[in-house]
Order: C-alpha cells, then sequence, then structure tokens
C-alpha cells in the first residue's frame, strides 16, 4: 500500500464533518419537508430490498444551510458522512483515477456511506476535461448497474453550471432548493 493509499484510507475511516440534527435547521420548511423524506429513503432501503438512491443536488445561494442539510441527513439516517470535497488527490487537482478511488474506497468501508461535494460547479472548472465528468457520471451509474452502498450529496451556488446530464433520472435527479424567505430569516434571527 502506497503513501496516498494509506492516506486516503485514513481520510475515509475518520468522520470529517460534523453531527448535526433536524431541529437544528431554521427558516427551510421546505428543505426540512424534502430531508424527512430523504432520511426516511436512506433508513429504509434495506428493509424494502431495493438500491440506495445514487444522491441529490442542493441549490441555493451562500450560507444558506447545504453543508448542515448534509450534515443531518448523515446523522439522521445513521450513514457516515465523508467529505468528498477534500479528499486526498493524487495531483492536488482532480484526475479520473482520484474519482474511483474516493468511491471505490468508500464502498469498502463496510456500511453505506453519503460522499458530500461542497461546490460541485467548481469540480471541473478547475479541470474541465470530459474525462472528469465521465468518471463521476460513471460511478453514480455504475457499469453494469449502480454501485451500492454510496449516497452523493452534491451542493451547488451555480446551478446553471450543472451539465444537465447530472440531473438525469437515477443520478443526481433530487434536486432541494434552498430559497429563504423574508419568514425564514425571521426565524433564522429569533433562533
Amino acid at each position: 500500500m502506497g503513501d496516498l493509499e494509506r492516506r486516503r484510507r485514513k481520510y475515509l475511516e475518520k468522520n470529517v464533518l460534523a453531527t448535526a440534527r433536524l431541529d437544528q435547521l431554521r427558516g427551510l420548511p421546505q428543505v426540512r419537508e424534502e430531508l424527512i423524506r430523504l432520511i426516511q429513503a436512506l433508513k429504509s432501503y434495506k428493509k424494502l430490498a431495493c438500491r440506495l438512491p445514487a444522491g441529490a443536488l442542493f441549490k441555493g445561494p451562500p450560507g444558506t444551510g447545504k453543508t448542515l442539510a448534509a450534515r443531518i441527513l448523515a446523522t439522521e439516517s445513521g450513514l457516515k458522512l465523508v467529505d468528498g470535497t477534500n479528499f486526498p488527490r493524487a495531483q492536488g487537482h482532480w484526475e479520473p483515477d482520484d474519482i474511483v478511488s474516493l468511491f471505490t474506497m468508500a464502498r469498502s468501508l463496510g456500511k453505506p456511506v453519503i460522499i458530500h461535494f461542497e461546490e460541485l460547479a467548481d469540480f471541473w472548472k478547475m479541470n474541465p476535461r470530459t474525462e472528469l465528468q465521465t468518471a463521476l457520471l460513471s460511478q453514480l451509474d455504475g457499469i453494469s448497474g449502480r454501485p451500492s452502498g454510496v449516497f452523493v450529496v452534491a451542493c451547488t451556488n451555480e446551478f446553471s453550471k450543472i451539465p444537465p446530464q447530472f440531473l438525469r433520472p437515477g443520478r443526481l435527479s433530487k434536486v432541494i432548493e434552498f430559497n429563504m424567505n423574508s419568514e425564514g430569516r425571521k426565524e433564522v434571527f429569533r433562533y
């Protein structure tokens, strides 16, 4: 086992993002309802003998609770949360092999995992090659059917820059909008 592989394994074995509870999410009642549905789906997919969904995309302006919602989703569903954004990479920037390694190692942890990407639009700004998108799409789809054990939560402030192929059914087709109105802002300030 090489040094990079050891660092990656160690990174995935520790819980990178702190836990959070549903009652911490304020001012976003529609998001709360969507999270409850996702939590129920993630808790019961094994009992129902169905596949773990591929993932969800959280969109909205900075500071509206997207990362908090990913932490809530993991905590309340009992899944391990892995910060995919900071996964150790061979070249410092994302390469297709890094994507494959992240998903392969996450599946090998022995329990279902949520991989969280902080800003999905930045993911290919730094490396716009189509091979990178193809690697991520193939991990969401799987060559012979979608791999089990990994649920992706991708966040974005720039929804218009997300390639449409990521939003097709079976990929990140569940899009949850984080849009706080004036009543929601008042609730947050009161809290």
